[in-house]
């Protein structure tokens, strides 16, 4: 995902604590960072998640994906 939206400078070993802006990305990158995601992984991006440090780098996008990922509670139970 990050080398579409980042070309040749994706390829020359990116690590988690990478910042995305310095290394090229914008804000038509983010969008299609966000539509390749949601599309990848089911996941829909919430307001909240929408901001800088979210796409910040490779690390914190991931973080995020990840918490889309995970199940939320219902609330339900037991109890």
């Amino acid at each position: 995902m990050l080398e579409a939206q980042l070309g040749p400078v994706a390829g020359t070993g990116l690590t988690a604590d990478d910042d995305l802006f310095e290394k090229g990305l914008d804000s038509v990158g983010v969008v299609a960072l966000v539509v390749a995601a949601e599309e990848t992984y089911g996941i829909v991006f919430p307001d909240e998640a929408l901001d800088r440090e979210t796409f910040r780098t490779p690390g914190s996008l991931w973080a995020t994906i990840c918490g889309l990922l995970s199940p939320v509670p219902d609330g339900g139970g037991n109890g």
